[in-house]
C-alpha cells in the first residue's frame, strides 16, 4: 500500500507535468481547424479573384488587338504612298538639292524612330523584368524572417531525432518514474535548444543572387535610358532640319514640289499613328506583366490550396 501511494504521487506528479503538454496540443488542434477554415474561405475568395483577372486579360487583350489592327493597316498604306511619293522624286527630270536633302532626311528620321523604339522596348523590358525582381526579392525577404516558413536541413533533423531516440530508449529502459521525468525534461530541452538554433537561420544565397542580377539589370536600364537620350537629341535635331525644310518647301508654288508636300503630309500622318501603335505597344507590355503575375498567382495559389 505504502509502494501504491508513493506510485500514485508520482502519476499526480506525472500529469501535472503533462498538463501543459495537453493545453498546448489542444491550442494546436485549434489552431488546424482555424486554418482548415481559412483555406476553405481563401479558396473561394481565390476562385473568384482569378475568374475576374482571367477575363480582365482577355478583355484587355481583345480590346488592344481591336484597335491596333486597323492602325496597322493604315500604317502599312501610308508607307506605301511614301514609296510612291520618294520614287516620284527621285525620278523626278528637275530634281534639285532640296529633294535630295529631304529623301536623306526622311530616312535618317525613320532610321532614327526605329532605333528609339526598339531602345523604348527593351528599356520597358528591363523595367519588367526589375519590378517583378523586386517583388520576387521582397517576398523573399518576408518568407526569410518569417517564423512560418523557417526552413532546416534533414541532417540536423536526422540529429536531433537520434538524440531523442537515444533519451527515449533509455527511459523505457528506466524503472524510477524521477529518471523518467527528468528524461521527459532532457528531451523537451533539446528540442527547444534545436528550434532556438534555428529559429534565426536565413538563407541568403538566393537573395545575394537575386540582388546582383537586379543590380545588372539597373545598369542596363540606366544605359539604356542614356541611349535612348541621345538618339533623342539626334531626332530632335533632324526634326528641327526637317521642319525648316518644309516650311521653305511649302512656300514655293512650284508644281514641282508637290511630290515634297506629299513626304511631309504622310510623315505626319505616319508620326501620328506611329505614336498610337507605340502607345498600344505600351499597353500590351503593361498586360504582359500583368499576365505573368497572374500566372505566378495561379502557381502560387494552386500550391497553397492544394
Amino acid at each position: 500500500l505504502e509502494k501504491t501511494r508513493e506510485n500514485i504521487a508520482q502519476t499526480e506528479s506525472l500529469r501535472r507535468e503533462i498538463l501543459p503538454h495537453i493545453k498546448f496540443l489542444k491550442k494546436q488542434v485549434e489552431k488546424a481547424e482555424k486554418t482548415i477554415q481559412m483555406r476553405e474561405e481563401l479558396q473561394t475568395l481565390a476562385k473568384e479573384y482569378l475568374k475576374r483577372e482571367d477575363e480582365y486579360i482577355k478583355t484587355k487583350t481583345s480590346e488592344i488587338s481591336g484597335k491596333k489592327e486597323p492602325l496597322q493597316k493604315t500604317e502599312s498604306k501610308l508607307k506605301d504612298e511614301l514609296a510612291e511619293a520618294k520614287q516620284i522624286l527621285e525620278n523626278a527630270k528637275h530634281r534639285d538639292g532640296q529633294s535630295d536633302r529631304l529623301i536623306a532626311l526622311e530616312n535618317e528620321l525613320r532610321s532614327a524612330r526605329q532605333k528609339k523604339d526598339e531602345l523604348l522596348r527593351e528599356s520597358g523590358r528591363l523595367d519588367g523584368e526589375i519590378i517583378s525582381l523586386s517583388r520576387m526579392i521582397k517576398k523573399q525577404e518576408e518568407i526569410a524572417s518569417s517564423y512560418l516558413h523557417k526552413t532546416v536541413t534533414l541532417v540536423s533533423v536526422e540529429a536531433l531525432y537520434q538524440t531523442v531516440s537515444q533519451k527515449i530508449s533509455g527511459a523505457k529502459s528506466a524503472q524510477d518514474i524521477v529518471e523518467v521525468l527528468k528524461t521527459l525534461d532532457e528531451i523537451s530541452r533539446a528540442i527547444s535548444e534545436f528550434i532556438d538554433s534555428n529559429k534565426d537561420k536565413m538563407d541568403t544565397t538566393l537573395l545575394g543572387e537575386a540582388q546582383k542580377d537586379l543590380q545588372v539589370l539597373g545598369d542596363d536600364k540606366k544605359m539604356t535610358a542614356e541611349q535612348v537620350q541621345k538618339i533623342s537629341e539626334t531626332e530632335n535635331k533632324l526634326s528641327a532640319e526637317y521642319s525648316a525644310l518644309q516650311e521653305k518647301i511649302n512656300k514655293e508654288k512650284d508644281s514641282n514640289r508637290d511630290a515634297e508636300k506629299a513626304v511631309f503630309r504622310i510623315m505626319a500622318e505616319e508620326q501620328e499613328v506611329h505614336s498610337e501603335l507605340r502607345a498600344l505597344s505600351a499597353e500590351e507590355e503593361n498586360l504582359r506583366l500583368i499576365r505573368d503575375d497572374f500566372r505566378r498567382e495561379l502557381t502560387e495559389l494552386g500550391m497553397m490550396l492544394g
